[in-house]
């Protein structure tokens, strides 16, 4: 009920959304899960920032086809957004485009250049796609942004791993790195 308030005093405030979602999530409320997204947005039909944010719910319960409509539609209301673009080539690869993941990966790339978590992105799409020399390149643009990146450092090796490249065996070294412990 105080989520809701919040909401209705100020219907475009996404902490008041993100909060009010993730409760409704966890209590499997699914017939009300998102309707506040919905809702704001037959208000306020141009603040693309309710479809990304109704989009990213969707992606992280794997209802990717609504996450795409929910992404394409915030890229159009925000154009000069990296995020939308972003979001929308990791839900893309996911469903089989892998073309037009691409092509929404460069297209936030060209937006923010300096954005690590851009280039890592684009490079786990790179990897779905089998491209893995060029994955590597965009996770080493991450890691030469944000040197502790672990998103990053996750792409790369996952990488390295599939052109058979020894340095993914130092990079995770199980043997050193994976210990069990008696607690």
């Amino acid at each position: 009920d105080a989520y809701r308030t919040a909401i209705a005093r100020n219907p475009l405030s996404l902490n008041a959304h993100r909060d009010l979602n993730q409760l409704l999530y966890r209590l499997a409320r699914e017939d009300e899960f998102l309707c506040s997204y919905d809702e704001a947005a037959a208000l306020y039909p141009e603040f693309g920032l309710l479809y990304l944010a109704k989009g990213n719910f969707l992606f992280h319960a794997e209802r990717l086809e609504e996450a795409r409509e929910n992404f394409e539609h915030a890229a159009k209301l925000l154009p000069d957004q990296a995020m939308p673009q972003d979001r929308l080539g990791l839900t893309l690869v996911r469903l089989g485009y892998l073309d037009a993941a691409i092509s929404a990966h460069e297209r936030a790339i060209d937006l923010e250049p300096q954005n690590a978590n851009l280039w890592v992105n684009f490079s786990e799409t790179l990897l779905r796609t089998e491209d893995a020399a060029k994955g590597i390149a965009f996770a080493e643009r991450a890691m030469a942004l944000a040197p502790e990146n672990q998103h990053a450092l996750a792409m790369w090796g996952l990488g390295l791993r599939a052109i058979g490249d020894a340095r993914e065996e130092w990079l995770n070294d199980y043997e050193r790195f994976v210990q069990v412990f008696h607690l």
